[in-house]
């Protein structure tokens, strides 16, 4: 401890010499001492009032010294302001206090202090392990729990003991911390004595978890799977076997245009379940495959129906092997006659495609096909952009009945020949047959103009910024433009923009300290003078004496107080009401933004009134936390009591801690449970070995069945439907898909959609007039495994009257006996909606004559004005990652600017995902105009994150011994560290800071750091 004390003092000393010698003197906000004479008061007295801990329980057994930390409340009930010591004692002894070790306190005043100490004793000794009083300044601040925790396994259970080569066996292990503090431990997997991987524990006392590890075994034999504690025989079998067989033809001959069904038997002939693609070749040409899945020793048939444009004999073989010979001839004008498919009409959903996208681009189109011919036919579907072709994803053929049919098939951008269509404008065709002009394209989002509604404001008082930006780009876009304050980033405007499309976003800035700030965006830059509530100018007299006038009185000036907590202790998760008084002081109306802050830091941020002079309202914010301790609320200058945040009563547990983060700027990487292994396996982490969902479709009386069946986690499903209705004489809607996110494991779940029909099924309408039809939906009891149902419809000419037009079309969801309106897109160049919905429910289609009645729904008044309707909806209007490159088997955290823009309340779940698939979620309720920050954690993977589909940025995840930044060049492992990317250089910048004293800086705190770890 005496060579501690003494390199601290020593580095303490070097930085005081090397900050005095260190130009400029004076840095932003601080003043040159006065010469002014100042008149002699009353002595300080300082007195500590309160004290808590805000670290209840200490480990002991952590490499580095703990450094736990304490608040405490100092009154000043002298005449004057004072310094004193802060003295910390930890079960009758005292300790070292590191940080700040004494306060400052104005007279009449009294001053809130964090102070973080160690638990090292004066004399050399440290405080054991047990149950310690804790006292500042003699106040006492609560009992500590001082020791180690105790993690240890408690169970272990495989799900399988038999699986064939190439299968997985999932363990799953629980464990329990039955020591004092919270702790993390890894426990190691191994496969026949070799370590293969593990999995991590960070469990608080008297906690308990399970984790889950899967291991892939490749070759055939008997393992030993499991930990160090207990394993398991796995038998591994030999992959199942397939034999094709009964290769048949329906007929041997047919006319041009008549179709023929090709058939034949497929047998698992091994004794495990298995998967096989079956290829059917025409002509020598492989024109599609069929995917079965088999027990040992089942069979199914498999088949191909298709037709033929001209005559002659065609070689059909099935699976490498030639099937019954068919002859083709020409039409004898006998029988039905042969199907005549062509395309009526055809045209594009998507109009213009971004390919500054992370994701692959998946442009839709939609066709109708004719087929006057007298049977059934089936044609491929082929899509042209700018005369090239390009790879068709979905619906790849249609099978169409005499009459007609409407089809929607995907297609991305990427020809046969293996490249890529260029940005541009493009004409795109369909079998041929013209769908329309597709631009591919970027946008280029660039601010346009930029404006403050104030350069001075009073302590505690908001600057308002409004940003204009403009999309020249050929393709709409969004783009998120920092603010800052004195160079440090605090937030962020947000825009999405159509092509040649402005926009405007405003940023609201609570200035908490007096002094000058600048407060920026882009290159723009404006000075704000932050005055003191009190401040006052000095004035001259005709006589040359001093004197001290009070500033004018603005017209409009307010006064916040009674803060007020509903709870005064919740759960983490939870939400409490911050309540308070604000009151017009001044003599003119006016409007005040209300800032919820903690430690100076804006939470939420709201604008109310206008305010009369004289009169006082209440300002409500609901806000929730994730992380527990003790939190000082402010709204304006008014404080509430502490509020306690609490552990849930019960968690999963396990899973690593998020980065901290910056007041507005970004985090640190998040820390937590996981090691990297060295795996060099190329499988995907899929959430423990879930695959992508199966789907099928049925058709009942009068509507569709659509079956979600395997393990469906983190997937999206979407299936064509194309129900029209509610009539088939006058269809005036078709319903041509149904998109489903699945973000919890599932058994598996089906949805029917009975419909389009004209009335509702028991149930209210929607409205009197201007309903084109309802369609029922219907879930099965897992239904709540879906995060989100799109529907996409086409509308018929006879769904718009002739003064009406697809911006008024509007689709509607019964819920919870009520109509509401859903949040959709119209496209009125193919008359197309899509609409979407957190859950699957009865819809209507809404298409109402000019000035028609509003519907009569008791939903958010959001659905009162029929014109221009405004969903009940969150708005994300910026996203981050607290870190872009996290060790690998860590936690990391994203973190969103969430906003209600309506004028209700509205509760919406946020979704986190990488690559589009869901990683991690919270559902978040804010009242009309509010806005609030919200940090989500999740388990980092490598990809595109983003919130609710607003792009946070590219997440890395890489080896603690993959790469190096160089540093000491020891081996020691363990420290919270680990490698990083390459380092950036950073330049310090500050009042009194230049690169050589950060660098001095940086290797005395290294050096303090080695020397207080504990072996």
């Amino acid at each position: 401890m005496g060579k501690i004390t003494g390199l601290w003092l020593s580095a303490m000393t070097l930085l005081m010499v090397v900050a005095v010698s260190t130009t400029p003197m004076f840095g932003p906000g601080v003043a040159a001492a006065s010469n002014h004479e100042t008149g002699t008061i009353g002595e300080s007295d300082i007195r500590a009032t309160d004290a808590g801990l805000i670290d209840e329980r200490v480990n002991t057994a952590e490499m580095q010294t703990p450094q736990p930390e304490v608040w405490v409340t100092f009154e000043n009930t002298g005449g004057t302001a004072g310094t004193v010591p802060i003295t910390v004692e930890v079960g009758g002894r005292e300790v070292t206090v590191i940080g700040p070790d004494e306060a400052t306190v104005a007279p009449d005043e009294s001053s809130n202090v964090t102070t973080a100490y160690v638990l090292e004793t004066s004399d050399g000794g440290y405080i054991e392990n047990g149950e310690h009083e804790v006292t500042v300044n003699g106040e006492p601040a609560g009992t500590l729990v001082v020791g180690e925790p105790n993690i240890t396994v408690t169970d272990h259970s495989w799900n399988t003991t038999t699986v064939s080569e190439g299968g997985a066996v999932e363990l799953t292990v629980s464990a329990e911390n039955t020591g004092t503090v919270s702790g993390q431990r890894d426990i190691f997997t191994i496969v026949d004595g070799k370590s293969d991987g593990g999995v991590s524990f960070n469990l608080k006392p008297d906690e308990s978890g399970t984790k889950k590890y899967v291991h892939t075994f490749d070759e055939a034999g008997a393992f030993e799977f499991g930990t160090a504690g207990e394993t398991q025989t796995i038998t591994v079998g030999e992959p199942p076997s397939f034999a094709v067989t009964e290769r048949k033809l329906n007929r041997s001959t047919v006319n041009v245009g008549e179709a023929v069904e090709i058939t034949a038997t497929v047998t698992n002939t091994g004794d495990r379940e298995g998967s096989f693609e079956v290829p059917f070749t025409v002509d020598g040409k492989t024109e599609v495959t069929r995917e079965v899945t088999l027990d040992g020793g089942d069979s199914t048939t498999v088949s191909y129906i298709r037709s033929f444009d001209e005559s002659g004999n065609r070689s059909i073989s099935i699976n490498g092997a030639a099937a019954r010979s068919l002859t083709v001839e020409a039409e004898n004008g006998g029988g039905a006659g042969p199907p005549n498919i062509k395309v009526r009409d055809a045209g594009l959903i998507d109009e213009r495609v971004n390919t500054a996208e992370m994701q692959t681009p998946q442009p839709e189109v939609w066709v109708t096909f004719e087929n006057t011919g007298g049977t059934t036919g089936t044609v491929p579907i082929t899509v042209e952009v700018g005369g090239r072709e390009v790879t068709v994803i979905s619906s790849t053929e249609v099978t169409v009945e005499p009459g007609e049919r409407n089809v929607t098939t995907t297609y991305v951008l990427e020809t046969d020949d293996g490249g890529y269509i260029d940005d541009g404008e493009h004409d795109v065709t369909v079998n041929g047959d013209s769908a329309g002009t597709l631009v591919v394209g970027k946008p280029n989002i660039t601010v346009t103009d930029h404006s403050w509604n104030r350069t001075t404001v009073t302590e505690g008082g908001a600057v308002e910024l409004i940003v204009t930006a403009e999309n020249t780009g050929a393709v709409s876009g969004q783009r998120d433009i920092f603010t800052y304050v004195d160079d440090r980033s605090v937030d962020a405007v947000s825009f999405s923009l159509g092509p040649g499309e402005s926009g405007t976003d405003t940023y609201v800035h609570t200035f908490e300290q007096t002094g000058t700030r600048q407060f920026s965006v882009g290159d723009a830059s404006k000075t704000i003078t932050v005055e003191g509530e009190n401040e006052t100018e000095a004035a001259t007299d005709e006589d040359g004496t001093g004197t001290e006038t009070a500033t004018d009185e603005q017209s409009a000036r307010f006064e916040v107080r009674d803060a007020k907590l509903s709870n005064q202790s919740v759960e983490t998760g939870d939400s409490v009401d911050v309540t308070a008084t604000v009151e017009n002081v001044g003599t003119e109306s006016g409007n005040y933004t209300a800032a919820l802050t903690e430690s100076n830091q804006t939470l939420k941020s709201k604008t109310i009134g206008p305010i009369a002079g004289g009169e006082t309202v209440t300002v409500t914010f609901s806000i929730s936390f994730d992380n527990e301790g003790n939190r000082s609320l402010a709204i304006g200058n008014a404080a509430t009591e502490t509020l306690a945040v609490e552990a849930e009563s019960s968690n999963d547990g396990g899973g690593g801690g998020s980065g901290g983060g910056g007041d507005g700027g970004g985090g640190g990487g998040g820390g937590g449970g996981g090691f990297d292994f060295d795996d060099d396996s190329d499988e995907t982490d899929n959430g423990g070995g879930a695959e992508a969902p199966a789907i099928s479709q049925s058709q009942i009386d009068n509507g569709i069945t659509v079956q979600v069946t395997a393990d469906a986690a983190n997937s999206m499903v979407t299936q064509s439907l194309n129900r029209s209705g509610p009539s088939e004489t006058a269809p005036a809607f078709t319903l041509s898909a149904l998109s489903l996110n699945v973000t919890n494991e599932s058994d598996g779940f089906n949805a029917t959609m009975l419909g389009p029909h004209a009335t509702p099924n028991d149930m209210t309408e929607v409205q009197e007039d201007g309903v084109r039809g309802y369609v029922t939906v219907t879930s099965g009891a897992n239904a709540s495994d879906i995060s989100r149902a799109t529907y996409t419809l086409r509308l018929n000419e006879s769904a718009l009257p002739t003064n009406g037009s697809m911006d008024s079309v509007r689709v509607f969801q019964y819920h919870n006996g009520s109509w509401s309106q859903l949040p959709s897109t119209a496209n009125a160049t193919n008359k197309s909606i899509q609409a979407s919905s957190s859950n699957l429910s009865t819809i209507a289609v809404v298409s109402p004559v000019a000035n028609a009645s509003t519907p009569t729904t008791t939903a958010s008044p959001s659905n009162t004005n029929a014109s221009t309707p405004m969903p009940a909806e969150l708005t994300v209007s910026n996203a981050s990652l607290m870190a872009d490159w996290v060790r690998t088997g860590f936690n990391t955290s994203a973190r969103a600017a969430v906003e209600n823009p309506t004028d209700e309340t509205v509760e919406q779940t946020l979704t986190v995902t990488v690559d589009g698939d869901p990683v991690a979620s919270r559902t978040v309720r804010l009242n009309a105009g509010e806005q609030t920050t919200v940090t989500m954690e999740f388990k980092a993977v490598d990809g595109a994150v983003a919130v609710n589909g607003v792009s946070a940025g590219d997440l890395r995840v890489g080896s603690d011994t993959a790469q190096s930044t160089g540093g000491s060049g020891t081996d020691e492992t363990g420290e919270g560290g680990g490698a990083e990317p390459a380092a950036k250089t950073v330049a310090a910048s500050g009042p009194g800071f230049t690169v050589q004293l950060v660098a001095i800086v940086v290797a005395l705190l290294a050096g303090i750091a080695r020397l207080r770890r504990r072996v």
